[in-house]
Protein backbone atom coordinates (compact mmCIF):
# COMPACT_ATOMS: atom_id res chain seq x y z
CA UNK A 1 0.00 0.00 0.00
CA UNK A 2 2.84 2.58 0.67
CA UNK A 3 4.49 1.72 -2.11
CA UNK A 4 1.66 2.37 -4.12
CA UNK A 5 1.05 5.38 -2.15
CA UNK A 6 4.90 6.96 -3.18
CA UNK A 7 4.23 6.14 -6.83
CA UNK A 8 1.07 8.29 -7.08
CA UNK A 9 3.24 11.14 -5.65
CA UNK A 10 6.23 10.77 -8.23
CA UNK A 11 3.69 10.38 -10.55
CA UNK A 12 1.87 14.28 -9.27
CA UNK A 13 5.49 15.51 -9.47
CA UNK A 14 6.57 14.75 -12.80
CA UNK A 15 2.93 15.41 -14.45
CA UNK A 16 3.76 19.02 -13.22
CA UNK A 17 7.43 18.77 -14.35
CA UNK A 18 6.16 17.84 -17.66
CA UNK A 19 3.26 20.69 -17.37
CA UNK A 20 5.74 23.32 -17.19
CA UNK A 21 8.81 21.94 -19.39
CA UNK A 22 7.49 22.86 -22.86
CA UNK A 23 6.95 26.57 -22.12
CA UNK A 24 9.14 29.55 -20.86
CA UNK A 25 8.50 29.26 -17.33
CA UNK A 26 7.11 32.43 -15.97
CA UNK A 27 8.52 32.45 -12.36
CA UNK A 28 11.42 34.75 -11.25
CA UNK A 29 13.34 34.34 -8.33
CA UNK A 30 16.07 36.34 -6.59
CA UNK A 31 18.47 34.68 -4.77
CA UNK A 32 21.62 36.03 -2.45
CA UNK A 33 23.94 36.93 -0.90
CA UNK A 34 27.05 35.06 -0.54
CA UNK A 35 29.33 34.01 -3.23
CA UNK A 36 32.39 31.55 -2.57
CA UNK A 37 35.21 30.01 -4.67
CA UNK A 38 34.77 26.07 -4.04
CA UNK A 39 37.57 24.13 -4.42
CA UNK A 40 36.77 20.38 -3.93
CA UNK A 41 39.53 18.28 -2.64
CA UNK A 42 40.70 14.59 -1.52
CA UNK A 43 42.93 14.08 1.34
CA UNK A 44 45.54 11.82 0.82
CA UNK A 45 46.32 8.86 3.06
CA UNK A 46 48.56 6.49 1.03
CA UNK A 47 50.28 8.04 -1.86
CA UNK A 48 51.15 5.04 -4.27
CA UNK A 49 52.79 7.33 -7.59
CA UNK A 50 52.40 10.80 -8.70
CA UNK A 51 49.17 9.93 -10.65
CA UNK A 52 47.80 7.29 -7.66
CA UNK A 53 46.59 7.97 -4.00
CA UNK A 54 43.85 6.36 -1.81
CA UNK A 55 42.15 8.85 0.07
CA UNK A 56 40.81 9.27 3.52
CA UNK A 57 37.39 7.42 2.83
CA UNK A 58 35.27 8.69 5.34
CA UNK A 59 35.29 11.44 8.01
CA UNK A 60 36.09 9.06 11.33
CA UNK A 61 39.07 7.47 9.56
CA UNK A 62 40.60 11.37 9.32
CA UNK A 63 39.16 11.68 12.67
CA UNK A 64 41.05 9.18 14.17
CA UNK A 65 44.29 10.12 12.21
CA UNK A 66 44.43 13.81 13.82
CA UNK A 67 43.81 11.93 17.33
CA UNK A 68 46.52 9.36 16.66
CA UNK A 69 48.83 12.66 15.84
CA UNK A 70 48.08 14.43 18.78
CA UNK A 71 51.12 15.95 20.50
CA UNK A 72 53.07 15.07 17.30
CA UNK A 73 52.61 16.60 14.19
CA UNK A 74 51.64 15.51 10.49
CA UNK A 75 51.89 16.64 7.40
CA UNK A 76 48.95 16.15 5.14
CA UNK A 77 48.44 16.25 1.20
CA UNK A 78 45.23 17.46 -0.30
CA UNK A 79 44.53 16.76 -4.30
CA UNK A 80 42.36 19.60 -5.86
CA UNK A 81 39.45 17.41 -8.22
CA UNK A 82 37.74 20.71 -9.63
CA UNK A 83 37.51 24.52 -8.53
CA UNK A 84 33.56 25.51 -9.15
CA UNK A 85 31.33 27.54 -8.25
CA UNK A 86 30.29 28.19 -4.37
CA UNK A 87 28.57 29.59 -1.72
CA UNK A 88 24.93 28.91 -0.77
CA UNK A 89 23.40 31.26 -3.11
CA UNK A 90 25.16 30.98 -6.65
CA UNK A 91 24.95 27.21 -5.97
CA UNK A 92 20.79 27.15 -5.63
CA UNK A 93 20.59 30.14 -8.24
CA UNK A 94 22.50 28.36 -10.63
CA UNK A 95 19.99 24.93 -9.78
CA UNK A 96 16.89 26.67 -9.96
CA UNK A 97 18.04 28.04 -13.46
CA UNK A 98 19.05 25.16 -14.86
CA UNK A 99 15.14 23.99 -13.66
CA UNK A 100 14.27 27.05 -15.96
CA UNK A 101 13.59 29.50 -13.23
CA UNK A 102 14.58 32.91 -14.06
CA UNK A 103 16.82 33.93 -11.44
CA UNK A 104 19.19 37.03 -10.20
CA UNK A 105 22.00 36.52 -8.06
CA UNK A 106 22.83 39.21 -5.58
CA UNK A 107 26.09 38.29 -4.32
CA UNK A 108 30.38 37.89 -3.88
CA UNK A 109 30.89 36.74 -7.55
CA UNK A 110 33.71 39.37 -8.11
CA UNK A 111 33.91 43.03 -8.35
CA UNK A 112 34.61 44.93 -10.85
CA UNK A 113 35.14 42.13 -12.79
CA UNK A 114 33.23 39.15 -12.46
CA UNK A 115 35.19 36.20 -11.35
CA UNK A 116 35.94 33.50 -14.32
CA UNK A 117 34.02 30.39 -12.43
CA UNK A 118 31.18 32.21 -12.17
CA UNK A 119 30.86 32.96 -15.51
CA UNK A 120 29.69 29.08 -15.76
CA UNK A 121 26.42 29.81 -14.24
CA UNK A 122 23.46 29.08 -16.47
CA UNK A 123 22.52 31.61 -18.98
CA UNK A 124 19.33 31.76 -17.40
CA UNK A 125 21.04 33.11 -14.10
CA UNK A 126 21.41 36.86 -14.11
CA UNK A 127 24.55 37.53 -11.69
CA UNK A 128 24.80 41.09 -9.79
CA UNK A 129 28.42 41.32 -8.00
CA UNK A 130 28.99 43.45 -5.67
CA UNK A 131 32.04 42.29 -4.07
CA UNK A 132 34.55 39.66 -4.17
CA UNK A 133 34.47 35.93 -3.35
CA UNK A 134 35.53 33.76 -0.53
CA UNK A 135 37.70 30.96 -1.06
CA UNK A 136 36.32 27.49 0.25
CA UNK A 137 38.00 24.70 0.30
CA UNK A 138 36.09 21.23 0.48
CA UNK A 139 37.46 18.29 1.49
CA UNK A 140 34.68 15.90 0.56
CA UNK A 141 34.61 11.73 2.13
CA UNK A 142 31.66 9.05 1.78
CA UNK A 143 29.95 10.43 4.74
CA UNK A 144 30.36 14.06 4.35
CA UNK A 145 32.54 16.84 4.21
CA UNK A 146 34.75 19.65 5.42
CA UNK A 147 34.52 22.94 4.37
CA UNK A 148 37.76 25.90 5.56
CA UNK A 149 36.72 29.15 4.29
CA UNK A 150 38.65 32.53 4.52
CA UNK A 151 35.66 34.99 5.44
CA UNK A 152 37.58 38.18 5.54
CA UNK A 153 36.78 39.02 2.04
CA UNK A 154 32.68 38.92 3.08
CA UNK A 155 32.70 41.72 5.94
CA UNK A 156 32.50 44.38 3.75
CA UNK A 157 29.20 42.93 2.24
CA UNK A 158 26.16 44.53 3.78
CA UNK A 159 22.91 46.31 2.58
CA UNK A 160 24.34 49.78 2.25
CA UNK A 161 27.22 48.09 -0.33
CA UNK A 162 24.22 46.60 -2.46
CA UNK A 163 22.62 49.76 -2.48
CA UNK A 164 26.19 51.15 -3.68
CA UNK A 165 26.35 49.15 -6.18
CA UNK A 166 22.76 48.61 -6.98
CA UNK A 167 20.05 50.72 -6.61
CA UNK A 168 17.72 50.88 -4.56
CA UNK A 169 14.70 51.06 -7.47
CA UNK A 170 16.47 48.17 -8.90
CA UNK A 171 16.64 46.40 -6.01
CA UNK A 172 12.55 47.37 -5.67
CA UNK A 173 11.45 46.47 -8.73
CA UNK A 174 13.45 43.19 -9.26
CA UNK A 175 11.97 41.76 -6.02
CA UNK A 176 8.30 42.83 -6.67
CA UNK A 177 8.79 41.38 -10.02
CA UNK A 178 9.81 38.24 -8.23
CA UNK A 179 7.66 35.08 -6.72
CA UNK A 180 10.31 33.53 -5.14
CA UNK A 181 13.01 34.85 -2.50
CA UNK A 182 16.28 33.54 -1.33
CA UNK A 183 18.15 34.61 2.05
CA UNK A 184 21.18 32.37 2.29
CA UNK A 185 24.33 31.53 4.33
CA UNK A 186 23.35 33.76 7.07
CA UNK A 187 25.62 32.22 9.25
CA UNK A 188 29.23 33.37 7.14
CA UNK A 189 28.06 36.78 6.13
CA UNK A 190 28.51 39.02 9.63
CA UNK A 191 26.56 41.97 7.68
CA UNK A 192 23.54 39.40 6.82
CA UNK A 193 21.42 41.04 9.48
CA UNK A 194 22.14 44.63 7.67
CA UNK A 195 21.00 43.25 4.74
CA UNK A 196 17.39 41.26 5.60
CA UNK A 197 16.55 44.59 7.61
CA UNK A 198 17.04 46.55 4.42
CA UNK A 199 14.63 44.36 2.29
CA UNK A 200 12.22 44.06 5.70
CA UNK A 201 12.41 47.92 6.13
CA UNK A 202 13.21 49.69 1.91
CA UNK A 203 11.41 46.59 -0.05
CA UNK A 204 9.06 45.44 1.42
CA UNK A 205 6.92 48.46 2.60
CA UNK A 206 6.60 48.68 -1.80
CA UNK A 207 6.11 44.93 -2.58
CA UNK A 208 2.50 44.92 -4.77
CA UNK A 209 -0.19 42.34 -3.72
CA UNK A 210 -0.47 41.35 -7.17
CA UNK A 211 0.89 37.24 -7.14
CA UNK A 212 2.40 34.94 -4.36
CA UNK A 213 5.56 35.09 -2.68
CA UNK A 214 7.43 32.93 -1.11
CA UNK A 215 11.06 33.64 0.71
CA UNK A 216 12.84 30.73 1.34
CA UNK A 217 15.44 30.93 4.30
CA UNK A 218 18.78 28.73 4.98
CA UNK A 219 20.69 29.99 7.58
CA UNK A 220 23.83 27.36 7.39
CA UNK A 221 26.51 26.19 9.97
CA UNK A 222 25.65 28.93 13.08
CA UNK A 223 27.56 27.11 15.48
CA UNK A 224 29.49 30.46 15.70
CA UNK A 225 26.92 32.68 15.98
CA UNK A 226 25.23 33.93 19.67
CA UNK A 227 21.29 32.63 20.82
CA UNK A 228 20.72 36.82 20.41
CA UNK A 229 21.67 37.46 16.99
CA UNK A 230 19.24 33.92 15.99
CA UNK A 231 16.51 35.61 17.51
CA UNK A 232 16.69 39.07 16.24
CA UNK A 233 16.37 37.15 12.58
CA UNK A 234 13.72 35.22 13.16
CA UNK A 235 12.02 37.84 14.46
CA UNK A 236 13.00 39.43 10.88
CA UNK A 237 11.53 36.58 9.31
CA UNK A 238 8.21 36.70 11.26
CA UNK A 239 7.76 40.24 9.76
CA UNK A 240 8.24 39.23 6.44
CA UNK A 241 6.13 37.03 6.31
CA UNK A 242 2.83 38.94 6.34
CA UNK A 243 3.69 39.31 2.51
CA UNK A 244 5.53 35.89 2.01
CA UNK A 245 5.39 32.33 2.75
CA UNK A 246 8.40 31.41 4.79
CA UNK A 247 10.03 28.64 4.69
CA UNK A 248 13.28 27.39 6.74
CA UNK A 249 15.72 25.10 5.87
CA UNK A 250 18.02 23.38 7.77
CA UNK A 251 20.04 20.10 8.19
CA UNK A 252 20.50 17.80 11.09
CA UNK A 253 23.40 20.14 12.57
CA UNK A 254 21.95 23.35 11.76
CA UNK A 255 18.10 21.70 13.17
CA UNK A 256 20.61 20.58 16.57
CA UNK A 257 22.27 24.07 16.71
CA UNK A 258 18.81 26.22 16.47
CA UNK A 259 17.45 23.94 19.06
CA UNK A 260 20.10 24.66 21.75
CA UNK A 261 19.83 28.13 21.13
CA UNK A 262 16.43 28.46 21.49
CA UNK A 263 15.78 26.12 24.33
CA UNK A 264 19.06 26.23 26.19
CA UNK A 265 19.76 22.24 25.86
CA UNK A 266 20.90 19.83 22.82
CA UNK A 267 18.33 17.72 21.51
CA UNK A 268 18.97 13.53 22.20
CA UNK A 269 20.01 11.84 18.93
CA UNK A 270 17.12 10.17 17.95
CA UNK A 271 14.37 13.45 18.98
CA UNK A 272 15.65 15.09 15.69
CA UNK A 273 11.61 15.29 14.89
CA UNK A 274 10.49 16.74 18.04
CA UNK A 275 12.97 19.44 18.30
CA UNK A 276 12.32 20.49 14.53
CA UNK A 277 8.79 20.80 16.09
CA UNK A 278 9.84 22.39 18.83
CA UNK A 279 11.81 25.35 16.74
CA UNK A 280 8.73 25.48 14.35
CA UNK A 281 6.11 26.47 18.01
CA UNK A 282 8.55 29.36 18.77
CA UNK A 283 8.64 30.83 14.98
CA UNK A 284 6.30 32.65 13.05
CA UNK A 285 6.80 30.79 9.80
CA UNK A 286 4.82 28.57 6.93
CA UNK A 287 6.89 25.41 7.42
CA UNK A 288 10.05 24.53 8.23
CA UNK A 289 12.26 22.02 6.65
CA UNK A 290 14.74 18.98 7.46
CA UNK A 291 16.73 17.69 4.97
CA UNK A 292 19.06 14.47 5.58
CA UNK A 293 21.14 12.42 3.64
CA UNK A 294 18.68 10.37 1.95
CA UNK A 295 15.28 12.06 3.19
CA UNK A 296 13.53 14.82 4.54
CA UNK A 297 11.23 16.21 6.55
CA UNK A 298 8.71 19.42 6.54
CA UNK A 299 7.14 20.69 10.07
CA UNK A 300 4.10 23.13 9.64
CA UNK A 301 0.78 23.95 11.15
CA UNK A 302 -0.48 20.51 9.58
CA UNK A 303 1.73 18.55 11.23
CA UNK A 304 5.12 16.20 9.93
CA UNK A 305 5.41 15.08 6.97
CA UNK A 306 8.58 12.43 5.62
CA UNK A 307 9.45 11.44 2.41
CA UNK A 308 12.44 9.12 1.83
CA UNK A 309 15.04 9.68 -1.40
CA UNK A 310 18.09 7.85 -2.30
CA UNK A 311 21.27 6.76 -0.55
CA UNK A 312 23.98 7.69 -2.98
CA UNK A 313 26.59 5.15 -2.35
CA UNK A 314 28.92 6.66 -4.18
CA UNK A 315 28.57 10.48 -4.72
CA UNK A 316 30.30 11.90 -7.37
CA UNK A 317 29.74 15.74 -5.56
CA UNK A 318 28.69 16.69 -2.45
CA UNK A 319 29.31 19.86 -1.54
CA UNK A 320 26.17 21.92 -3.01
CA UNK A 321 23.57 18.94 -2.26
CA UNK A 322 21.58 21.28 0.15
CA UNK A 323 21.54 24.07 -2.49
CA UNK A 324 20.33 21.41 -4.69
CA UNK A 325 17.92 20.04 -2.72
CA UNK A 326 16.47 24.03 -2.00
CA UNK A 327 16.11 24.59 -5.22
CA UNK A 328 14.41 21.32 -6.03
CA UNK A 329 11.96 22.31 -2.92
CA UNK A 330 11.23 26.13 -4.37
CA UNK A 331 10.66 24.31 -8.00
CA UNK A 332 7.57 22.50 -6.12
CA UNK A 333 6.41 25.85 -4.63
CA UNK A 334 6.42 27.70 -7.36
CA UNK A 335 4.60 24.56 -9.33
CA UNK A 336 2.01 25.04 -7.29
CA UNK A 337 2.59 21.37 -5.43
CA UNK A 338 1.35 20.19 -2.09
CA UNK A 339 4.31 20.65 0.81
CA UNK A 340 4.49 16.82 0.53
CA UNK A 341 5.45 17.07 -3.26
CA UNK A 342 8.27 19.83 -2.87
CA UNK A 343 9.85 17.57 -0.58
CA UNK A 344 9.84 14.62 -3.25
CA UNK A 345 11.11 17.57 -5.52
CA UNK A 346 13.99 18.61 -3.22
CA UNK A 347 14.76 14.83 -3.02
CA UNK A 348 14.75 14.30 -6.53
CA UNK A 349 17.08 17.23 -7.54
CA UNK A 350 19.59 16.49 -5.16
CA UNK A 351 20.13 13.04 -5.61
CA UNK A 352 20.76 13.43 -9.08
CA UNK A 353 23.09 16.38 -8.31
CA UNK A 354 24.87 13.98 -5.62
CA UNK A 355 25.10 11.33 -8.44
CA UNK A 356 25.96 13.36 -11.67
CA UNK A 357 28.04 16.27 -10.24
CA UNK A 358 25.74 18.35 -12.26
CA UNK A 359 22.47 20.33 -11.27
CA UNK A 360 19.98 18.87 -13.50
CA UNK A 361 17.72 20.60 -16.26
CA UNK A 362 13.75 20.41 -16.06
CA UNK A 363 14.39 17.21 -18.85
CA UNK A 364 17.11 15.76 -16.55
CA UNK A 365 14.47 15.65 -13.86
CA UNK A 366 11.96 14.37 -15.57
CA UNK A 367 14.14 11.45 -16.42
CA UNK A 368 15.16 10.89 -13.29
CA UNK A 369 11.42 10.57 -11.65
CA UNK A 370 10.67 8.35 -14.21
CA UNK A 371 13.47 6.01 -13.29
CA UNK A 372 12.69 5.94 -9.63
CA UNK A 373 9.30 5.01 -10.92
CA UNK A 374 10.17 2.09 -12.87
CA UNK A 375 12.26 1.15 -10.30
CA UNK A 376 9.41 1.17 -7.80
CA UNK A 377 7.06 -0.89 -10.16
CA UNK A 378 9.52 -3.67 -10.87
CA UNK A 379 10.01 -4.07 -6.96
CA UNK A 380 6.12 -4.21 -6.41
Amino acid sequence: MEQAKVETRIKKVLAQVKRIMPTEIPFQAVVGFDGFVDRICRLVRTRHDRRHFTPFSTMKEFGDHIISVAGKSCDLEFVTEQEKIGGNAPIMAHALSCLGVKTTLIGAAGYPEVYSVFKNLHQKCHVLSVSSPAFCYAYEFLDGKMMLADLAVLDELDWGLIKKRISLRELQDMFNVSSLVGFLNWSQLNQAETIWRGVLHEVYPVLEETRKRYLFVDLADLSKKMPEELQRVLSILEELSGKYEVYLGLNRNETELVYAFLFGEKPLEDELEKAATCIFSRVGIEALVVHLIDESFLVSREGVIWERGERIPQPALLTGGGDNFNAGFCLGLLMGASKRECLLCGMFVAGFYIREGKSPTLKELASELERVLLHEKGGS
